[in-house]
C-alpha cells in the first residue's frame, strides 16, 4: 500500500509540473491577495464531485503550505489532551489542458503531532458517525500521532454535454501511545468515486456519482495493562453506561465498507447557484480476527448502523465592486449499536443533527473591511444507553465574526490586520443518568462530556498577514492567535472538572506559496 501512494503522488506531482507548463487558464490566483476566499470552501463545491471540476473557473494554481499548531489549556473533556502540537504540510494543485478536455486536481497532506496528558484515551479519533464502540484505559497517556493523505480527481470534458470525472482519496493515522510499551492504533481510510456531469441547458448542469468507501482501524497492544492495578486493565465502551473488559485487543479489528450516492446541480454563469447531496446506509463494526475455532457469527463483536445524509448549497454574487460567497452545509446522521450476546441487542442510539451557514464578502477595492466573514454552526446531538437508559442530549449554536484592514505597503507588499470573534451558546442539555449513576462511564466521562458541551463559552483573538508578489510567485506568512474561556457552566457536580475558571488558547503560524 505504501508504495501505491508513492506511484500515486509521484504520477500526479508529475502531470502537475507538465501541466503548469501547457495550461491556457489564466493563473490569477497567483497575484490575489484574497486567494483563499475561492481557495477554501468554493473549491470544496466544485471537487465534491469529480465530474464538476470542469465547471472550475478560478484558474490553474499550485500551492505548498507548512503549517504549526499549539493548543493548550484545562477547559476540556476527560479524554481530550492538556497539549496539542502539530507541524503540517501539504501541497495542493488544479491543471488543465484546454486542447484535450482534461482537468487534475491533487493534494498531498502531512500532519506530525504530539499530545500531553489525556485520560480514558487510546490516542485514536472519536467517532464522527456517533459509533460508541472504542478501545479505552483509565490509565493517563501521551502520544505521538502521523497523519498522512492523498487526493486525487481526472476530469474529462466530453463534447458540449458532457463531463466524467474519477477520484480516490486515502488516508491513513498511526497512534502510538508513548508511557507504554509500543502500544499503538492505526486507520487506514479509502474512498474511490466515479461521476458524470449532464449540460441540461444553458449554465444549468446535473451530476451523479457513486462511491466505493472502505474504513479499517487496528490495535496494536503490547503491555496487557493488567499488571499494575485497574488502572492498566484495557476495555471497550459499549454505550453510555458500561465497559467491557478486553482480554485480547491485538485480535480485534474494527471495520466499516459501504456504497455511497451523489446528486448535485449547478446554475448560473456570473451568479452561481449549486447544491449537492450525498446518502448512504453504513455498517461499522469491531470483529475478531478470522481463527479455525470461530463461526461467522462469533467473529463479529459489536456493530453499529447508521443513515448518513449530507447536504451542501452554496451560492455566489459576483459583482465588479464585490464578491459575496454563502455556503449552508447539513450534515444528519441516525444510527443504532448492538452488541453480540448469541444474538445481536441493541444497546445504543444515536441522532445527531449539524448546520454550518457561511457568508463571504471580499471588496477588493476597499482596505477597510477587505475581507469580512460570519458563520452560525447549529448541532443537536442525543445519545441513549438502552441497557441502562442513561441520555444525553445537547444543542448549541455558535457565531462566529471576522474582519479585517489590509495595508497597501507598496505594489510588491501588502500587510493584514484581522480580529475575530465567537461565542457559543447552549440552547438546551438533557442528562438522564437512570441506573447507571455508579458506573465508571459515568463518573468518569459522561458528567465531564455533558458539563462540557452545556457550558457557554466565547473566544477571541486576530491574526497578521503578510503578502509579497514575486515573478510568477505569491507568498503568504500568517500568525493567528486566539483565547476561548467559559463565560457559564450549567452544570457542575463533585465528578466534573469542569469549570469557570478554564481557559484554552490557540497558537498557528504558516507559510504558503501559490505558483
Amino acid at each position: 500500500m505504501k508504495k501505491l501512494l508513492l506511484i500515486l503522488f509521484i504520477q500526479f506531482f508529475g502531470t502537475a509540473l507538465m501541466a503548469a507548463d501547457t495550461t491556457q487558464v489564466e493563473n490569477n490566483l497567483i497575484s490575489n491577495t484574497n486567494r483563499r476566499f475561492y481557495l477554501d470552501e468554493q473549491l470544496e463545491v466544485y471537487k465534491y464531485l469529480p465530474s464538476n471540476l470542469w465547471l472550475w473557473d478560478n484558474g490553474d494554481f499550485s500551492s505548498i503550505s507548512f503549517k504549526g499548531l499549539l493548543d493548550e489549556g484545562n477547559f476540556k473533556t476527560v479524554d481530550d489532551f492538556d497539549k496539542n502540537e502539530q507541524f503540517s504540510f501539504k501541497s495542493e494543485s488544479v491543471q488543465s489542458f484546454n486542447k484535450t478536455g482534461w482537468r487534475f486536481y491533487g493534494n498531498f497532506t502531512l500532519n506530525l503531532s504530539n499530545h500531553d496528558n489525556a485520560d480514558w484515551n487510546l490516542g485514536y479519533e472519536k467517532s464522527e458517525i456517533g459509533n460508541p464502540y472504542r478501545l479505552i484505559t483509565q490509565r493517563n497517556g501521551d502520544f505521538n500521532v502521523k497523519h498522512y493523505g492523498l487526493q486525487g480527481i481526472m476530469n474529462k470534458n466530453l463534447g458540449d454535454k458532457f463531463s466524467v470525472g474519477f477520484g480516490i482519496k486515502y488516508h491513513g493515522d498511526l497512534y502510538f501511545r508513548l508511557s507504554d510499551t509500543r502500544n499503538e492504533f492505526y486507520n487506514l481510510t479509502m474512498e474511490v468515486t466515479g461521476a458524470v456531469n449532464y449540460l441540461m441547458k444553458e449554465n444549468k448542469y446535473i451530476s451523479l456519482g457513486v462511491s466505493y468507501y472502505y474504513r479499517k482501524a487496528s490495535p496494536q497492544y503490547i503491555n496487557q495493562y493488567k499488571t499494575n492495578g485497574p488502572e492498566y486493565y484495557l476495555y471497550i465502551n459499549e454505550g453510555l453506561g458500561d465497559f467491557n473488559q478486553v482480554e485480547m485487543s491485538e485480535n480485534m479489528y474494527k471495520k466499516n465498507q459501504n456504497p455511497k450516492y451523489y446528486l448535485s446541480y449547478f446554475s448560473g454563469e456570473k451568479n452561481k447557484f449549486s447544491i449537492a447531496y450525498s446518502a448512504y446506509i453504513g455498517n461499522e463494526h469491531w470483529d475478531y480476527k478470522i481463527t479455525s475455532t470461530l463461526t461467522e457469527t462469533d467473529q463479529e463483536l459489536y456493530k453499529y448502523e447508521y443513515f448518513s445524509n449530507e447536504l451542501i448549497t452554496s451560492y455566489l454574487v459576483n459583482k465588479e465592486n464585490y464578491k459575496n460567497f454563502n455556503l449552508i452545509e447539513a450534515k444528519y446522521i441516525d444510527g443504532t449499536g448492538f452488541k453480540n450476546r448469541g444474538i445481536f441487542q441493541k444497546t445504543f442510539t444515536y441522532s445527531g443533527l449539524n448546520l454550518k451557514g457561511t457568508s463571504k464578502l471580499i471588496q477588493p477595492k476597499s482596505n477597510l473591511f477587505y475581507l469580512s466573514v460570519i458563520s452560525v454552526d447549529f448541532e443537536n446531538i442525543s445519545k441513549k444507553d438502552m441497557v441502562y437508559a442513561q441520555q444525553i442530549a445537547y444543542t448549541n449554536v455558535n457565531t462566529n465574526i471576522k474582519t479585517g484592514y489590509l495595508l497597501q505597503v507598496n505594489t510588491k507588499n501588502r500587510i493584514a490586520f484581522d480580529i475575530e470573534g465567537s461565542y457559543k451558546y447552549n440552547l438546551s442539555y438533557t442528562h438522564d443518568v437512570v441506573s447507571a449513576g455508579s458506573k465508571m462511564y459515568t463518573l468518569n466521562l459522561a458528567y465531564n462530556e455533558i458539563a462540557y458541551h452545556s457550558a457557554n463559552y466565547y473566544t477571541i483573538g486576530g491574526q497578521v498577514k503578510w503578502f509579497k508578489q514575486m515573478p510568477k510567485l505569491g507568498t503568504e506568512f500568517l500568525v493567528k492567535y486566539y483565547y476561548l474561556t467559559p463565560t457559564d457552566v450549567k452544570f457542575s457536580n463533585e465528578y466534573s472538572l469542569i469549570t469557570d475558571k478554564k481557559y484554552r488558547y490557540f497558537w498557528e503560524a504558516s507559510l504558503n506559496f501559490y505558483f
